[in-house]
């Protein structure tokens, strides 16, 4: 079902403005998760940002839901290359809470951002992996993607 996949009691759908308050506890709680280098939350700039995410036609986030209440996120856009017309979308940031990882909810959620970023003529997805948190690369492997580049960061 477009963008609407239920799974045993668990339903993935684009989020609304409804969702935003459930959304930002997410992100906070992701935020806490993070390595110390990323780890910051600003209240307004996570509300703006997830209010302009619905809004935009180029970006979107899904939510994973069980019986009404949210449990995870995927929040992506597709942009052009800087130096052609080829599209890539790209996950900016996903999280399950704790208690309700494992099995195929988070494979749901990826498919329904797939989908989406094909429809958005997307040439290339993108998924990221902070390993502090949960190492994912078998994940994407079996899901078939391949480790085409590393990020290095360090304060600034």
């Amino acid at each position: 079902v477009s963008f609407m996949q239920k799974i045993k009691g668990f339903n993935v759908r684009k989020a609304t403005h409804d969702d935003i308050f459930q959304i930002m506890v997410l992100i906070y709680n992701f935020s806490k998760e993070l390595p110390e280098l990323y780890r910051s939350f600003n209240r307004d700039k996570v509300e703006r940002s997830v209010s302009n995410f619905i809004d935009s036609d180029f970006s979107e986030i899904f939510v994973l839901e069980d019986d009404g209440v949210i449990i995870g996120m995927l929040a992506c856009m597709v942009v052009e290359f800087l130096f052609s017309q080829k599209k890539t979308a790209t996950e900016l940031a996903w999280y399950i809470d704790k208690d309700h990882r494992g099995g195929t909810k988070s494979i749901r959620l990826i498919k329904s951002y797939e989908e989406w970023a094909r429809k958005k003529g997307a040439d290339l997805i993108c998924m990221a992996d902070v390993p502090e948190i949960q190492d994912l690369s078998g994940l994407y492997k079996r899901l078939g993607y391949q480790l085409n580049e590393s990020t290095y960061a360090k304060e600034a």
